[in-house]
């Protein structure tokens, strides 16, 4: 050999490579030459592009592993003189030795090539002579791989059974056996075919063998394998299924045959109806998989799910054990070839080629070429590597079966189980990972299941790969924009879907994201903008522009207009095709027509589509909100009593509005005792709390949970509530974006003109004569918070008028939103005066109008400016405010607020004390406060609630970091209001 080469000297000893490989990714032999040498980062890029391009192998690429070898010492005896007594004993040994040579010995034999083998090949030739001509293949098959002594004659029963002669005289089944038993080696062992077995075995499937349809029929599949043009044989397969079918119904194997052949061919009502009668005993066979995919088609999880889990579980512990066995085999051999090289034992010819390499890139690919093309032709390797890629045909089954869990986890109410249900669905997907893991479906749902897992960074790290890996394409931008609006991250959600629509290189990509935008615009203008540049020709872009145009009638309380256009809506949408998105949608628009109308039918119409769109869809968490709150409201419409006519008002019940109905905690229970049981609020508590499970990072949903919790004064469940929204990463980014829209005056002028609008349509209601005193109560107050609401615009005046309408409204019906709202406007006016008189004052109210409402101003400055102090304490409309707080206070003494003592603190200091009580010794106030900061930590009144609890307990204020915080977001609060 050629003394140049000194690769063994080099290379003493490896170290282990250890990375994992996968189906299909390319992994090369880990970037090793028989040099030792280290590579940089970009060097192995090369070698990876490199190979890849020029000598691609379509099977699972090779993983090599450096190994340190062991060497042991061995010692012998008899190398100096013994004693005699030493030489008996020695004798000894090795007379028990022998012994056990002998057994070893026999041993030895019985599991021979010689002996085991000659065994399977005289069960060959029995099996000819006893004409089982299928068994007698299968017999010499073994013999064939596992013999070198009788590899020759078992190809020559091989060659035997495959002759014309013998094929003619096997009967169908034995010839299907033999075909089938032929076509699993992966190196045929006859050089040729014999000419003329596919013909042989059309010509008799065409001509058909009545007394053996079974094996006729398994022929056909046999004989494919031999099909040299790849003849479509499903005419003749049909027929043959058909005519076992027809004849043998109640049998489940010829009936999974048929309804494999009708799925196939997308005929899936017959292959559901096929398969139906068999369905609690179709186990784990094909049929399973079928009918469990045809379940899941219909969105019936819970049909499929047992289908599914039977079918898949056997089957991806033997892909786990074939992936295994073959890795592991593939590694051991992969070692073995390379330390021949390594150690100079190679063929000449190979280190020739080795040493002209000019450089490492090629004298690495050269290394890879070689152990490649070696492991290729090894016959034990290539039956490893296809009994991996014939178990790993379960992996789109087992995705399927994941998204199962996913969605099983969804609908469970119970958090440990659905817990349990989620890790199950983590642990499918990565059992699946090496062959699927690069693959944006795999990475979307594993992605869910992190996030709904409470990782939701790891979650978050698999949608960024999305990303990458396709180039930040639209279609990928959407698709995970799309993912995290059911999240419940709005914000991020809208940047990728804008970079879409905006990097949009066709018209549908552009659609889609315009589409996709007008669901997560906030304000109405901004959907209808989206909505305009969406397909113009699509019917449900015509629907939801007619719905949108209706929202803009209907803030001009042109309600006519507005019901023309809702029904206009419902038109077009109920001419789109009826699944559950378009269920959800046009419930909608039946409950937008019942708000302008009163029309009751309207109404229950969507609330029957809206339970159609739950029932298809359980695991949509937008559609599962929407269903909760037509079911609140309808709980609400079926409970409370009917002195308000909400038409009237413009209304629909909620628990914003439910104060109209008491005024004490002892009505307030009564009418508690009537909603709480209510089917329907049961239900839409159920349904909001999956909600926050499907959409974790959402701040609806809690919002919507917690105003239930509330009323109900449940307060386990609202501390319950206020620890999970603490846990979950929730999306304030569009709630903030709008607040500081608001705060900006961004759009001031389209907000006042609404008021406007709305004052003009109470005012015009109030002079139409005769209503129920509630009734009447109810416009005076809601044109009171009209009113008070043009205040922040610059229209002052409205401050007195407000007033005047609350005190009606109060004397009617002296209610605890009525009560609130005169509070409110009192202390609005009187705060108004205070600018008036005082310039110090003035200045700190034209700061913050928007930021701090004139009430919590005015509390604020009852305590830190003393001046202000002494003024606000004898103005009348303070007075009023308090007693009227106080009144409040003894009407609802169980639920004491910060606010109630900061007002009490200067004005009615026994009042503060008792509500210091309360306060300090309730484990309600701290969950209030908890979840009021989580849902809303960008608004200073929650910063304002916090300080005064420190005030209460003696803890260390925030308050001035908190204050830098607000000033960094654009929200400045002057300082010296809580001096």
């Amino acid at each position: 050999m050629d003394d140049t080469l000194d690769i063994k000297t080099i290379h003493p000893e490896l170290e282990p490579v250890t990375s994992t490989p996968s189906l299909f990714s390319f992994y090369g032999c880990g970037f090793r030459l028989l040099g030792d040498r280290d590579y940089s980062e970009q060097t192995k890029s090369s070698v990876k592009t490199l190979y890849f391009t020029l000598f691609y192998i379509p099977i699972i690429p090779l993983k090599a592993y450096r190994v340190i070898k062991d060497r042991s010492q061995y010692f012998f005896l008899g190398q100096s003189p013994v004693s005699g007594f030493a030489q008996k004993a020695s004798m000894a040994f090795v007379s028990i030795a022998a012994l056990g040579i002998t057994g070893f010995g026999t041993q030895q034999y019985l599991t021979s090539d010689g002996y085991v083998n000659g065994k399977i090949m005289k069960s060959a030739e029995a099996a000819m002579d006893q004409g089982a001509l299928g068994e007698a293949m299968q017999h010499y098959k073994k013999a064939y791989i596992n013999s070198d002594k009788y590899k020759r004659d078992a190809r020559l029963g091989i060659a035997d059974l495959m002759s014309l002669k013998t094929l003619k005289n096997a009967s169908s089944s034995d010839m299907a056996q033999i075909l089938n038993t032929y076509s699993e080696f992966n190196i045929p062992p006859l050089s040729n075919t014999p000419e003329g077995v596919y013909e042989l075995s059309i010509q008799r499937i065409e001509n058909g063998d009545k007394s053996d349809t079974v094996g006729t029929h398994k022929l056909l599949h046999a004989t494919q394998a031999f099909n040299p043009d790849g003849k479509d044989l499903s005419d003749l397969d049909y027929n043959l299924v058909s005519a076992l079918y027809e004849n043998n119904s109640d049998d489940i194997d010829i009936a999974i045959e048929m309804a494999e052949f009708s799925f196939n061919q997308q005929n899936f009502e017959t292959a559901k109806a096929i398969l139906i009668p068999f369905k609690d005993s179709l186990s784990d066979t094909e049929g399973a998989r079928i009918l469990g995919q045809l379940y899941v088609a219909e969105g019936n999880n819970k049909e499929a799910y047992p289908l599914l889990s039977t079918y898949t579980s056997e089957r991806l512990k033997k892909m786990q054990s074939a992936e295994e066995e073959f890795l592991s085999l593939q590694t051991l051999m992969w070692d073995a070839e390379f330390n021949i090289l390594r150690d100079g034992n190679g063929p000449d010819s190979f280190y020739n080629a080795y040493n002209a390499k000019t450089s490492e890139v090629e004298q690495q690919l050269f290394v890879d070429e070689y152990i490649t093309d070696k492991l290729q032709k090894n016959e034990t390797y290539l039956m490893s590597l296809e009994a991996y890629r014939e178990s790993a045909a379960i992996v789109p089954i087992v995705m399927d079966f994941g998204i199962l869990q996913l969605r099983a986890a969804e609908t469970m109410t119970s958090e440990a189980d659905r817990q349990a249900e989620l890790e199950a669905a983590e642990n499918t997907f990565l059992s699946i990972k090496n062959i699927a893991g690069d693959t944006d479906d795999y990475k979307l749902y594993l992605g869910q299941v992190y996030f709904w897992l409470g990782k939701q960074d790891e979650g978050q790290a698999l949608f960024d790969d999305i990303l990458t890996s396709n180039n930040r394409s639209s279609d990928s931008l959407l698709a995970v924009a799309t993912t995290l609006r059911t999240l419940g991250k709005i914000g991020q959600a809208t940047e990728l879907s804008k970079e879409a629509y905006n990097t949009a290189s066709y018209d549908e990509a552009r659609y889609n994201a315009a589409n996709f935008l007008q669901l997560i615009s906030n304000t109405i203008e901004e959907k209808i903008s989206w909505l305009e540049k969406s397909d113009p020709e699509s019917a449900y872009t015509q629907a939801s522009l007619f719905e949108y145009q209706g929202h803009l009638a209907e803030q001009k309380t042109q309600y006519r207009e507005a019901a023309k256009l809702y029904r206009k809506a419902i038109e077009r949408r109920e001419s789109l095709p009826s699944d559950a998105s378009n269920y959800n949608n046009t419930a909608l628009s039946y409950f937008s027509l019942h708000r302008v109308t009163n029309d009751k039918s309207a109404y229950k119409k969507g609330v029957e589509l809206m339970s159609k769109a739950v029932e298809l869809r359980p695991d949509e968490s937008i559609l599962i909100s929407n269903a909760a709150t037509s079911l609140l409201t309808n709980s609400l419409y079926e409970t409370i009593d009917g002195a308000l006519d909400y038409q009237t008002v413009q209304l629909q019940p909620s628990f914003s509005n439910i104060g109209y109905h008491y005024s004490n905690d002892q009505e307030k229970e009564t009418l508690r005792a009537k909603v709480g049981p209510h089917a329907d609020l049961q239900k839409a508590i159920e349904y909001f709390k999956r909600s926050i499970l499907l959409s974790p990072n959402n701040s609806q949903n809690y919002n919507e949970l917690y105003s239930i919790y509330y009323f109900l004064d449940d307060r386990k469940a609202i501390a319950d509530l206020a620890s999970k929204a603490a846990d979950n990463q929730i999306d304030f980014s569009a709630d903030q974006k709008s607040y500081l829209d608001y705060l900006e005056g961004t759009n001031d002028e389209k907000s006042l003109n609404n008021l406007k609008a709305r004052e003009a349509f109470f005012r015009k209601k109030l002079s139409q004569g005769a209503m129920s005193p509630v009734t009447k109560s109810a416009l005076q107050n809601e044109l009171s918070e009209n009113l008070l609401a043009q205040v922040v615009y610059g229209n002052t005046m409205a401050a007195a008028e407000a007033t005047r309408y609350a005190r009606a409204a109060h004397k009617n019906n002296a209610s605890s939103n009525i009560k609130t709202q005169l509070i409110t406007c009192l202390l609005t006016q009187a705060s108004i005066e205070a600018a008036e008189m005082d310039k110090d004052y003035s200045s700190l109210r034209r700061e913050t109008v928007k930021s701090i409402s004139d009430p919590k101003l005015v509390t604020l400055v009852l305590n830190t400016n003393q001046k202000a102090s002494n003024w606000l304490r004898s103005n009348e409309l303070v007075k009023q405010a308090v007693k009227l707080k106080i009144e409040q206070y003894e009407a609802f003494p169980n639920t004491p607020t910060a606010d109630d003592w900061a007002l009490f603190k200067t004005t009615s200091p026994d009042y503060a004390a008792r509500v210091i009580n309360e306060i300090k010794t309730s484990d309600f106030v701290p969950a209030l406060q908890s979840i009021r900061e989580t849902l809303s930590p960008y608004h200073p009144n929650t910063t304002i609630n916090r300080y005064w609890l420190d005030q209460i307990s003696g803890r260390s204020t925030t308050i001035k970091s908190d204050l830098i915080k607000f000033s960094e977001s654009g929200i400045e609060i002057p300082e010296n209001l809580f001096q």
